[in-house]
Order: structure tokens, then sequence, then C-alpha cells
């Protein structure tokens, strides 16, 4: 390899940091010019930035102790008992959609649905007597006029 072709591949990182280096200033100045520029800043009730920017938020503070009481037995066993019963809810629902039949919670879903429209439809036909009732009222007044 020809010894200039060496000096100008190593100069070639040097030179790709040095052009790089001036977009992190270029960026900053930008942001502060374009901030100003009208439909491209920001709005005209915005508040005002910071002399200062913000600090970092603080990593190393710890959160308050926590509440070293423990769960009362009666506490204990009520939770495991209410994970028990969950996990053996998964286990059926799981068991069942393997078997192939649906899934129960949809099944429960679709009845709810299923009463909410016939609720819907009970309430319209209710409504539809009730208006007929009226008619028929209405037309008997107007007959014996």
């Amino acid at each position: 390899m020809h010894p200039s072709r060496c000096v100008a591949l190593a100069a070639l990182p040097v030179l790709a940091a040095l052009m790089l280096s001036g977009c992190g200033t270029i960026s900053h100045k930008f942001s502060e010019i374009a901030s100003q520029a009208p439909g491209i800043g920001l709005p005209a009730d915005a508040p005002e930035r910071t002399a200062e920017p913000a600090a970092y938020p603080a990593v190393h503070d710890m959160p308050p102790p926590r509440n070293t009481e423990t769960l009362t037995t009666v506490e204990r066993a009520d939770a495991e008992r209410q994970l028990v019963q969950a996990r053996s809810e998964q286990q059926g629902i799981s068991a069942a959609i393997k078997a192939g039949a649906d899934d129960p919670r949809d099944l429960k879903e679709k009845e709810a649905i299923a009463k909410a429209e016939k609720e819907k439809a009970d309430r319209e036909k209710a409504l539809r007597a009730k208006r007929r009732k009226a008619q028929a009222t209405q037309n008997a007044s107007s007959r014996s006029q």
C-alpha cells in the first residue's frame, strides 16, 4: 500500500470526529434560533425557559422505608386462598381451551351481550305497545267527537 494512502486512512477517523463534533454545537444553536421563529417555535402562552438546565433526577435517593408490618395468619390464609382460586380458574380455562371448547370468559361476555340485547328488545316492544295504546286512545277520542 502506498504511504500517502496509509496517512489518508489514518486521518479519516480524526477528520470524521472533527466534523461530527461541530454537530452538537450547531444543533444547540439551531434549536435556540428555531424556537424564536414564528410557526416553528414555542407557542405564545408557553412558560419561559429556566436559566439553568434541569438537574438529572436524584438516582441515589432511596425511597422511604417500607411498612414492616407482616400479614396476620388470617390475612395470609385469605391471600393464599385467593391465589389458589385464581390459579385453579386459569388452569380450568386453559384446559377447556386446549380441549377445543370456547373460552369460558368469552361465553360470559356473550351471555351478557345477549342479555343486554334482550332487555333492549323488551324495552322497544313495550314502547311500541305503549304507542299503539296511545294511538288507539287518540283514534277512539277523535271518533267520539
